[in-house]
């Protein structure tokens, strides 16, 4: 329950007041405890995360362009990585690329410190898309903005069927992500509700999907940074942003965070 915190009677009766003016106190305290529980639980709903043993999880129940979350993401339009940002709906994270091609990838990380050691997990959808070439949804792992640049590792994934491929490589600063160190074809065309999870342990990195390994590959360009997602498309691409994106987003691997609002339930005075 939230509740406001009233001195105790001594303190207070030091500074004049009264047990008569304590119970109005009192009274107040109430009436606001008793307004405030369903403005909590309302806020509880709709912060729609989860903090604990060291993960993150969101299914991006809030309409917000740049998607924030009360300050967990930071994007990298408007925090200085010189691309695009994400947005979100209720029930949906997708891409606004101002340019077509030009590699302006719509990219988010979470803020706070997180190992080296990391885990993300995407919910996919496609919706009705059925162009051709290229639209990619993207894991990022160990990822930093700033200057104008983005860094980390871009773990891609076309959302066509045609091609059905994916790619790992290292973003070097101001260029496109470069020097490739997986890359092939998926297998098969992705489809709404598929899992793509990614896991980084040292140098080795883990692709899979539906819970089935799909790649692997080694690296050592990058050994801290924070875990996010992208959207790319192409030129030869003319779907709209907001048809696909991705449902939920969970990692792990986070040491610390300083946002949000913490609920410490204080005992009412009786």
């Amino acid at each position: 329950m939230v509740a406001i915190e009233v001195s105790d009677a001594h303190k207070v009766a030091s500074a004049g007041i009264g047990e008569p003016e304590m119970n109005v106190l009192r009274g107040v305290a109430l009436l606001l405890v008793i307004l405030a529980e369903p403005l909590g639980m309302a806020w509880a709903q709709d912060r729609n995360t989860a903090e604990a043993s060291g993960s993150y999880t969101t299914d991006f129940r809030r309409s917000e362009n740049p998607c924030s979350e009360e300050g967990r993401w930071i994007n990298s339009g408007a925090n200085g990585g010189g691309r695009s940002n994400v947005q979100s709906t209720p029930g949906l994270a997708f891409g606004t690329q101002i340019e077509r091609g030009l590699y302006n990838d719509s990219i988010a990380l979470m803020t706070g410190t997180w190992s080296a050691d990391q885990t993300v997990t995407v919910t996919l959808y496609k919706g009705t898309n059925k162009n051709t070439c290229c639209a990619e949804g993207e894991i990022w792992i160990r990822g930093s903005m700033g200057g104008g640049k983005m860094t980390g590792y871009e773990m891609s994934f076309s959302i066509l069927s045609d091609p059905d491929y994916y790619h790992m490589a290292p973003w070097l600063g101001a260029d496109f992500a470069a020097g490739t160190f997986a890359r092939s074809a998926l297998g098969r065309a992705l489809q709404d509700g598929d899992v793509i999870k990614v896991t980084a342990v040292r140098n080795l990195f883990t692709l899979y999907v539906n819970s089935i390994q799909i790649a692997q590959g080694t690296d050592n360009t990058y050994a801290s940074g924070n875990p996010g997602i992208g959207f790319f498309h192409s030129s030869a691409f003319n779907g709209l942003d907001h048809e696909w994106g991705f449902n939920s987003f969970a990692a792990t691997g986070l040491i610390s965070s300083d946002l949000g609002i913490r609920v410490k339930p204080i005992a009412v005075p009786h």
